[in-house]
């Protein structure tokens, strides 16, 4: 019984060891650093929208929170209506009520849910009424200006890695699978785990009108006028796993909402790479991310990295996040709005 007792540890030693010695593995096992902060409007604003993130008690107790933030009462001096219909839906029970004990219709869940209620990951743009100097009339001329908004932002990416991109899968809809092939010099220094190249889902849900009912305005600091449906719906996820590159077509998942990505590939968010890709893509007004993985949770929003251990009160997001983007420069970034 001791010899065998010795056998199993040994075994799962060397699998441990193996585990480890994985790049992939060590990388996406790294904490990013992180120091406290106790700015309750600024945890109230971010919670609220990356909310989903929450467990669905936390959820509710922000939709009444965030109207006593001083992003929603300096808004209300420049559009009292604003204030009071929200304060009114409120009272009846009406405001975000998809967003309180449970996941309403509107909300497109693209990931799994945790048994809290809460999703694993988010996403959400945010839009005005025109784009490149035209009016956006129609929530299909939103999605195009989404994507192109995503390609532009992608291709810098690709432009600040010296890397090469090129969209390979459903290129005029609005879920599209890239792939990206690194090349640049001096990048193996940088990043602990480096692909030779890997994949990127985009994927843009159902853009929805905003009304006057809603905060998002005061809370992103610009008139919104669409915006697309709460939950995951503005969603960037990279993805590699080598042995799969040169197998010829890939396998391609569709779930329900048409939400396109590969089978049987691993996640790249979380590698120091593709955190950096993921904060540089969002480090706009117009695009949150959310995950609940990595060391911490992470939230990127407008150039700020945010992050949370737990999820079950409103001030969930209790982290800044150290994460340097990448220095992307040139028109190509310039959304134009």
């Amino acid at each position: 019984m001791k010899c065998f007792t010795i056998i199993c540890a040994l075994a799962a030693a060397m699998l441990l060891s193996g585990c480890v010695s994985d790049p992939w593995m060590k990388d996406v096992s790294v904490r990013l650093p992180a120091t406290s902060f106790d700015n309750q409007d600024e945890q109230i604003r971010i919670g609220y929208l990356a909310r989903y993130l929450a467990d669905a008690d936390a959820r509710a107790r922000l939709e009444s929170r965030v109207l006593e933030t001083e992003y929603v009462r300096q808004w209300d001096a420049v559009d009292h209506s604003t204030f009071t219909s929200m304060s009114a839906d409120l009272a009846v029970g009406q405001f975000g009520s998809a967003a309180g004990d449970a996941l309403g219709a509107s909300v497109l869940v693209l990931g799994m849910l945790s048994g809290d209620g809460s999703l694993k990951y988010i996403s959400q743009a945010f839009m005005p009424d025109e784009f490149d100097g035209k009016p956006l009339r129609t929530s299909e001329e939103v999605r195009g200006a989404l994507m192109t908004m995503m390609d532009r932002r992608l291709q810098s990416v690709a432009e600040a890695l010296s890397a090469k991109l090129a969209c390979s899968y459903w290129c005029e809809s609005s879920n599209r699978i890239y792939r990206m092939v690194l090349g640049g010099q001096g990048l193996a220094s940088r990043y602990p785990y480096l692909p030779e190249q890997f994949l990127v889902a985009v994927n843009i849900g159902e853009v929805e009108a905003v009304t006057s009912t809603d905060p998002i305005s005061a809370l992103v600091g610009f008139p919104v006028k669409w915006k697309t449906q709460q939950g995951n719906s503005a969603s960037v996820r990279m993805f590699d796993k080598p042995a799969l590159l040169t197998r010829g077509a890939l396998e391609i998942a569709r779930d329900s909402n048409g939400f396109v990505s590969p089978v049987g590939w691993r996640s790249m968010d979380h590698t120091t790479i593709g955190t950096q890709i993921i904060a540089t893509l969002y480090a706009s007004p117009h695009l949150i991310w959310g995950a609940q993985r990595g060391l911490p949770n992470r939230i990127f929003y407008n150039g700020h990295a945010y992050g949370f251990i737990s999820n079950g009160r409103p001030e969930f997001v209790n982290k800044r996040l150290s994460v340097p983007l990448l220095p992307v420069t040139g028109p190509a970034l310039d959304t134009k709005l």
